[in-house]
């Protein structure tokens, strides 16, 4: 029996939408999207602290660019973590810590905001510099971990960092579309790890794995 054409009409307007919306979640960014990775680590003893410096490589990608300039916040997300060595034993985890950097775009001043909330401290900047907010999401200078006191000096320890980006679609009054249409709901980087390093190397010592260079992508 052949429906008639009204229905077919009906039947392709009401499942178009959804269809559509499968298709585009298919086309989104995987978690771990080409180009994005964590600089190799710097880990130094400062006043008494152990510290990390790095630096998010093409994690501000274009995608993410577009999503928080049509209104929506993107959250970057630092883990960074703090594991002993055991060699008959899993490694244990000595510390940790979330470093959330939030950005958000007034469009009808054309400017970005940048809060920092975790330790070592929360801060806000605005500017209408692209450029400079995206140094303000990336870099990660001298961030203090850990007592180095805290630490036996007769073991060796590894740092790692990864960084993962969401987007906040509770903001937008179109939450319940922008899930599908929004460029990039979450992305993160693959973990960067130091090589093992003791207590006695943090004084001038560059914890980067021969392995691991820099990404040539920009922020």
């Amino acid at each position: 029996m052949t429906m008639p054409m009204a229905e077919v009409r009906a039947f392709v307007w009401k499942f178009t939408p959804l269809v559509v919306a499968v298709a585009l979640v298919v086309a989104l960014p995987s978690e771990g999207a080409a180009g994005s990775s964590m600089a190799p680590l710097t880990l130094v003893n400062s006043r008494g602290k152990l510290s990390v410096s790095t630096r998010l490589n093409g994690g501000f990608s274009k995608g993410i660019t577009e999503t928080i300039t049509s209104g929506i916040p993107a959250t970057f997300s630092y883990e960074i973590e703090l594991w002993r060595q055991r060699r008959r034993w899993k490694d244990k985890l000595i510390a940790s810590k979330v470093l959330d950097r939030v950005v958000t775009f007034n469009s009808l001043t054309g400017e970005f905001k940048v809060a920092q909330k975790g330790s070592p401290g929360s801060w806000r900047r605005k500017s209408k510099n692209l450029q400079e907010v995206k140094n303000w999401v990336t870099d990660v200078d001298t961030l203090p971990l850990v007592k180095v006191s805290a630490l036996d000096p007769s073991k060796e320890y590894y740092v790692r960092v990864r960084v993962i980006v969401t987007s906040d679609q509770s903001r937008s009054f179109l939450k319940k579309y922008m899930l599908y249409f929004s460029p990039f709901k979450k992305e993160k980087t693959a973990w960067e790890k130091s090589k093992p390093f003791s207590l006695q190397d943090l004084a001038t010592f560059n914890a980067s794995k021969p392995s691991s260079a820099p990404s040539a992508a920009s922020p």
